[in-house]
């Protein structure tokens, strides 16, 4: 039986920790608190801020349950943060071990990246609604690609916890910028912020994504056609992952995706529709569900909410 001890979660990205409390004395409410900034691009700064937001959650009175951390970098089956380039140090790193450490007891800490979080956030989300579990590809656009995907109700971290790397599937010979992975051709080359940002510079534009968005918002053409375009490339790498899963449910999050949904037509989304028709086949294209995500930014904190909850419910909390 689930414990009524309350879980933390936790988001951590490249300049704050997002976290919140997930109430298992009531129905699974969730208080979300304001984020801490992260004063340097240092592990240590980082071990600070989660160390003060441990010390608020945790008490005597309140001991918490499961923990649920989303984090920017590769994250291995056991949970151990390989290596994330936002912060110097933050390399082989057991959040797990840290939090007995802080803490003196046997604490249960649940790690995926962000891009799994995300997903199982939307899944989470999403799954209130169906009758029962699903397939869903889930990803997150903003300075790079993210993605995850669950299969039939189950997250798929891969046997080696790398599962999800949409952002790395070649999809063209042409020269493109050289990608994160040191490759030329990949989905992120084409899609993430600052592609979109070179191809806006590259027709005119200051090569800023604001005045893109201005430039959009003003019915712009070019504008609105890059990021169309963009949104193409990314439904043909969605269709490589469509083709193999046949998911019943395929969305797209990150701040790119907000952009455009702000946007008349919504563009990166037209663009997603129409990569994904263009590239998957007609019949898994047409038990799939297309959709901009529905939690936006705080995806993977309530992700990372819902794999403690989840994990709670699974073995319970002593």
């Amino acid at each position: 039986m689930a414990s009524g001890k309350p879980h933390l979660a936790l988001d951590i990205g490249g300049s704050s920790v997002k976290w919140a409390l997930v109430d298992r004395a009531g129905s699974d409410r969730l208080e979300v608190m304001a984020p801490v900034a992260i004063p340097k691009q240092e592990f240590t700064a980082l071990v600070e801020v989660v160390k003060d937001i441990l010390g608020k959650a945790d008490s005597e009175d309140a001991p918490l349950g499961q923990i649920g951390i989303s984090t920017t970098g590769s994250v291995d089956p056991h949970g151990t943060v390989l290596r994330a380039g936002h912060f110097q140090g933050y390399e082989n790193i057991s959040w797990d071990s840290l939090f007995k450490e802080w803490t003196g007891r046997a604490v249960q800490v649940h790690v995926v990246n962000d891009g799994l979080a995300s997903t199982w956030g939307e899944y989470s989300l999403a799954a209130r609604e169906a009758s029962w579990p699903f397939s869903h590809i889930h990803a997150v656009v903003g300075t790079g690609v993210g993605c995850g995907a669950v299969f039939q109700g189950q997250l798929v971290r891969g046997d080696s916890g790398f599962a999800g790397y949409l952002g790395h599937i070649k999809i063209t010979d042409e020269p493109t910028v050289r990608c994160s992975c040191g490759r030329e051709g990949c989905v992120e080359t084409l899609v993430a912020t600052p592609a979109i940002c070179a191809a806006w510079k590259a027709i005119g534009g200051d090569g800023e994504i604001e005045s893109l968005g201005e430039a959009a918002r003003e019915g712009d053409g070019t504008a609105l056609s890059v990021l169309e375009t963009a949104g193409g490339w990314l439904g043909r790498g969605l269709a490589c992952a469509m083709n193999v899963l046949n998911p019943s449910l395929v969305t797209v999050g990150g701040g790119l995706s907000l952009l455009s949904a702000e946007l008349k037509g919504d563009p990166l989304m037209r663009g997603v529709r129409r990569g994904v028709e263009d590239g998957a086949h007609r019949r898994v294209v047409g038990s799939a569900e297309v959709r901009l995500g529905k939690l936006g930014n705080d995806a993977g904190l309530i992700g990372a909410a819902a794999l403690a909850r989840d994990e709670d419910a699974r073995h319970g909390t002593e």
